[in-house]
């Protein structure tokens, strides 16, 4: 391929690749962004007093459940069984 504009056999460079480029530079900034701007929107649990806190937890319903292989084959096959 000749280059009119430049007068050499050697095939031009065209804009596609300095666009991707730029794409994908903006869009690297964006995600540095996103991360050292703490993820916003997500909630990191720093208030003490908020629902994220151990102190918030209804620890009494949390007890330890043993199942026998049986019953939790039987729990997995169908998740609504109860027994």
């Amino acid at each position: 391929m000749v280059d009119v504009e430049q007068g050499t056999d050697e095939p031009g460079t065209g804009t596609a690749g300095r666009v991707l480029v730029a794409a994908l530079a903006v869009a690297g900034l964006l995600v540095i962004g996103y991360f050292a701007l703490g993820m916003p929107g997500m909630d990191h649990g720093t208030s003490p007093t908020g629902s994220a806190a151990p102190e918030a937890m209804d620890h009494e319903s949390m007890s330890t459940m043993h199942l026998g292989p049986r019953t939790f084959a039987e729990r997995v096959a169908d998740p609504r069984s109860s027994s």
